[in-house]
């Protein structure tokens, strides 16, 4: 689901939070909003959440024009 791909580091530790996960999740929208793929993406949910705690950012191509 696109709420276990959008999930801060701090939610995903269960460490206390605030409402920086909400611009946390804000950034995540519109980067697939601008992108048409999820931030941290990866081929499981486990590997995706390694990506967001380790702030690893998969870019997608570009495209050819």
């Amino acid at each position: 689901s696109l709420f276990r791909l959008s999930q801060a580091p701090e939610i995903l530790f269960g460490v206390g939070h605030d409402w920086g996960v909400d611009w946390w999740s804000l950034g995540v929208l519109f980067f697939e909003l601008l992108t048409g793929v999820p931030p941290f993406r990866a081929s499981t949910i486990d590997k995706t959440h390694c990506n967001i705690m380790d702030g690893k950012i998969v870019w997608p191509s570009p495209s050819p024009t």
